[in-house]
């Protein structure tokens, strides 16, 4: 089992860098490196990031189990809560390697001999190892994953399954001598919350008779979404602070756009659903992705959009399986101006939607990351994603360019739930993609 184990580890170490499966920490024996960066520094972002981690939650995925009688059910209950608690811990190394990544540091794969004598050293001896290699420009061992913008690509497939863990932690954060309850989530005590209105639940897309016009003081976003019924994505307006949601105004603070189940059965179906959503004004970004029971929470940063009253805008097609390996958003638009009637005017005054790289926000679901699109600015004083990367990887994903500062969003507070989607008559799919819009 011992050699098993090693050679797996130096395959990972001979591993290039590239789009990393974000349900799974990088195999072997790792550590995190940025170069000329403090210990103390890593030990804080370390913290941060346990702190995020221990926020998020596996979903259940085990079939339904029924036993007879009160003793029955609460075996079930107490088996299934440590299945929980044992999904969940896994998941938090996984959690606090993506955060950090986003941050800026590489995780670096040592030998497997150097890996595992390091592995067996005491607190305090496990520190002076790992201590120069944190900030080294040249880090020893192999750097097998650097921020990539992975939640683009569709090839990122296991980012909607259970986690995948090999170590425990990193070595570089087993250095840090935090006790073990450290990674256990911080119970907090939630802020209570505004009462939401029925007028700010999430919208249902428009039905074909509702394409006509655009509701007063409200704005139109159109989203396209291709693949199967399984894949959905949620957009959240932005609140005026980081404590106040959106929807306390009493109007829509979120909408998820997802393709029916019966649409690959309807005309068109195969080329996606094209769904037009009548929201408030304000800036929107794309909040999560979501693949069966998981979710893939943007809160490390976001690409958002501003809209303003009477404006048709278009955000984009999303398609985990897209033959240009991007699940989204795709900006050619002129395919779905069709979505609406041709005497309205309304698909001649779509454009597409100024994405900003960089919105921050509270941290659901499943996992954490961040996602970018290409060729857009970031929000002034966003560090995080491929701003902080201490070199371009060959390899990687394409990151954006950068481009003139742009005033820094207000981290989103928690949406409301949101609204199954009905489909809007399906706009032809372009035949090719083409890059997002500049």
């Amino acid at each position: 089992m011992r050699k098993f184990y090693l050679a797996v580890a130096m395959a990972a170490a001979a591993t290039p860098v590239c789009a990393t499966d974000l349900a799974k920490s990088s195999d072997g024996y790792t550590y995190f490196n940025k170069p000329g960066a403090q210990v103390a520094v890593h030990d804080a972002d370390v913290r941060d990031c346990k702190v995020k981690a221990g926020r998020l939650y596996q979903p259940d995925t085990s079939a339904p189990v029924y036993a007879p009688g009160l003793a029955g059910a609460i075996g079930v209950a107490i088996a299934k809560a440590i299945a929980q608690a044992v999904a969940n811990a896994k998941a938090r190394p996984v959690n606090v390697e993506n955060c950090m990544v986003v941050k800026g540091w590489r995780v670096v794969a040592l030998d497997p001999v150097a890996g595992e004598a390091a592995s067996k050293l005491e607190a305090t001896a496990k520190l002076a190892r790992m201590t120069p290699l944190i900030g080294a420009a040249e880090p020893e061992g192999t750097v097998v994953r650097v921020f990539a913008n992975d939640a683009a690509s569709n090839q990122t497939a296991g980012m909607f399954s259970p986690a995948r863990n090999t170590i425990k932690a990193a070595l570089s954060v087993e250095a840090m001598g935090d006790p073990p309850e450290s990674d256990k989530p911080v119970k907090e005590k939630a802020a209570p919350a505004p009462k939401l209105a029925k007028s700010a639940r999430p919208p249902a897309p428009l039905k074909a008779d509702q394409l006509g016009e655009i509701p007063a003081n409200s704005a139109l976003i159109v989203v396209n979404v291709q693949g199967t019924g399984a894949f959905s994505v949620t957009f959240e307006r932005e609140g005026p602070d980081a404590k106040t949601p959106a929807w306390a105004d009493g109007r829509p603070g979120s909408f998820l756009a997802a393709q029916p189940v019966k649409a690959t059965a309807t005309a068109g179906g195969a080329q996606g659903t094209t769904l037009v959503f009548a929201v408030p004004p304000g800036r929107w970004k794309i909040d999560h992705l979501s693949a069966g029971l998981f979710t893939v929470s943007l809160c490390l940063g976001a690409p958002s959009f501003e809209v303003a009253a009477g404006d048709v805008v278009y955000a984009g097609s999303f398609d985990p399986a897209s033959a240009t390996n991007n699940i989204g958003p795709e900006m050619t638009l002129e395919p779905y101006r069709a979505v609406f009637p041709a005497l309205s005017g309304l698909g001649e005054k779509m454009r597409p939607a100024s994405y900003v790289n960089g919105s921050t926000g509270q941290c659901q679901g499943a996992y954490m990351y961040a996602l970018e699109t290409v060729g857009r600015p970031f929000a002034e004083g966003y560090a995080l994603g491929s701003k902080a990367q201490p070199a371009p990887t060959a390899s990687a994903v394409a990151a954006p360019a950068p481009d003139a500062a742009i005033p820094a969003s207000t981290p989103a507070a928690p949406a409301a739930p949101a609204a199954t989607p009905t489909s809007a008559p399906a706009a032809a799919a372009p035949a090719a993609s083409a890059p997002a819009a500049s």
